[in-house]
């Protein structure tokens, strides 16, 4: 069939955003804890009205209500008229942030669509992203009973790929229960292979230490031969290929948000957040969950800190789940990413884990916003942890900022034993903390890091201390018969919510692990239920 011209959508209405907050007056459900100043939230109006400010080169929409303002995250994309109305003449996705300090901030996705194109979708595993779909775009509407039984093939960067599923989604690539759709998923078998996935799968490209987006990757779609559909009055068959790249969604971080930065010190630092409404307006003071990406996923992209090592997992139901307890609907998350590394003294390179970092004041000053700007994060209850990178500023924060925290959980920390001071462990000891490693990790020896340093903690009489020492990592991500990963993976054993037992002895550290940890009541937790007992 001839190919047709491009119809992009030059505009969308932005979402009435209705009475989503609990007002201060409202009356108090009974057996529900009254709301306190700092967690009531206040109304905003339904309706409304709206006009063009300038701030600087950028345009953005305020309210009548004072403090509100709809901005959009790429002006490049999307701009936001006088009457509420989001133009654009570019194809992709934009965010739009409608916020409120203090009280709210909600993220609205909007789509500009370039028919006869597809976007490939990509999720997080054990190991790391993988492509695993294909999203059709058409100018009619599909309908799903033409669906039946047809048949596509797929390539991804020149891979054939197998298509397990065909089926009508929305916008963003999520499968509908619909009659019809301008949108096709093709979901892709996705396999595990040595360092990643298979048939072409992966999406990062590793070099210099960091993961990155692989430039220039090659996608091809169509039905297969002898194969034809008809939408509206175009019937395409196994000729026309869809091989125009329109964007690249990720599935797996869809609930993150837009990607925010904070600059403090001199340096700046991008990062992205879980939260839900649920969350929000519980009416109740939520703990904080930090993670500290590893040297890989550094960078100015936190979509590349979140899923080079699964980090949505945090936000996931397996997890939150450990926090929903009563009126609390679960935790937030933060993931904060550094554009070099964690384990930079100033040099750019690393440190090897026998310096400060030159961004703890920065990290320091983003938790703070954090917390400002989310009156609801209970102060007595942040948590933070990370991976490598991440586990050597996880240590770092401990030794600089203490108490300020709740807990650590450090994994395969690369905080050298040989910088910690004897004053450092006199600091550390009255902490919480939880270490997790893997015995035969050769990337970060844990005889030189987290074993000397866990003894000459329990040695100074540690009380709340704890090591999930792994013989190995292994994990079925792609593999149902089970993958053995490197040693230095030992982060897979968080995001699997799999860390619950502790040293039998001290002093003689051994793997695995094999004895339970109990809460001051008695109870047996694991890390996350740990976590949540410290109230």
């Amino acid at each position: 069939m001839k190919k047709k011209l491009l119809f992009p959508l030059v505009a969308a209405s932005l979402l009435v955003l209705g009475a989503c907050n609990k007002p201060a007056d409202a009356s108090t459900p009974a057996g529900s804890s009254e709301p306190t100043q700092e967690t009531a939230r206040k109304i905003l109006k339904a309706s409304l009205s709206k006009e063009v400010v300038e701030a600087g080169v950028k345009s953005q929409v305020v309210t009548d209500v004072e403090g509100v303002t709809y901005r959009s995250s790429n002006e490049d994309i999307a701009t936001v008229d006088k009457d509420g109305v989001i133009r654009t003449d570019e194809p992709g996705m934009a965010y739009i942030t409608v916020s409120k300090e203090g009280y709210f901030d909600r993220v609205l996705k909007i789509f500009v669509d370039e028919y006869e194109t597809l976007d490939y979708l990509v999720e997080g595993f054990e190991f790391g992203p993988a492509i695993t779909g294909i999203k059709l775009n058409f100018p009619e509407k599909v309908k799903a009973s033409d669906l039946q039984g047809k048949q596509f093939v797929v390539k991804t960067n020149r891979s054939n790929r197998t298509v397990t599923a065909v089926n009508l989604c929305d916008q963003e690539g999520q499968i509908i229960d619909a009659t019809e759709s301008h949108y096709v998923r093709l979901s892709l078998e996705m396999r595990y292979s040595g360092w990643g996935p298979a048939d072409g799968a992966s999406p990062f490209t590793y070099a210099n230490n960091v993961n990155n987006w692989t430039p220039n990757m090659t996608f091809e779609a169509a039905l297969a031969s002898g194969q034809t559909l008809t939408v509206g009055s175009e019937t395409y068959d196994s000729s026309f290929k869809f091989n125009v790249v329109r964007s690249r969604i990720s599935l797996s971080t869809r609930d993150w948000g837009e990607a925010k930065s904070h600059t403090a010190e001199g340096y700046t630092l991008t990062y992205k957040e879980y939260q839900t409404d649920a969350l929000r307006e519980d009416g109740v003071l939520n703990p904080l969950v930090i993670w500290l990406h590893g040297m890989g996923e550094g960078g100015t992209d936190p979509d590349i800190a979140l899923l080079g090592n699964d980090v949505t997992a945090l936000g996931e139901q397996k997890i939150q789940s450990h926090f929903i307890k009563g009126q609390q609907k679960g935790a937030y998350v933060l993931a904060a990413q550094t554009p070099t590394m964690w384990m930079n003294s100033g040099t750019g390179g690393n440190n090897g884990g026998v310096g400060h970092s030159i961004y703890t004041k920065t990290l320091k000053s983003l938790i703070d916003n954090y917390i400002k700007e989310n009156g609801d994060i209970d102060t007595k209850r942040i948590y933070v942890g990370g991976c490598s990178n991440g586990g050597y500023m996880t240590m770092e924060m401990a030794v600089t900022y203490g108490n300020f925290f709740r807990a650590f959980y450090p994994c395969c920390e690369a905080y050298s034993d040989s910088f910690v001071t004897d004053e450092d462990i006199q600091k550390l000891k009255d902490l919480p903390i939880w270490f997790i490693h893997a015995a035969n990790d050769t990337t970060v020896n844990p005889k030189n890091f987290v074993i000397p340093t866990y003894q000459r903690l329990a040695d100074a009489g540690a009380k709340d201390l704890h090591f999930s020492y792994f013989t190995d990592v292994r994990g079925t991500d792609g593999n149902p018969q089970g993958n053995n990963y490197q040693g230095h993976y030992s982060w897979i054993y968080i995001f699997r919510d799999e860390v619950a037992l502790d040293q039998k002895d001290p002093a003689n550290v051994a793997a695995p692990s094999t004895e339970v940890v109990k809460d001051a009541q008695g109870n047996t937790v694991n890390l996350f239920d740990w976590m949540e007992s410290m109230k």
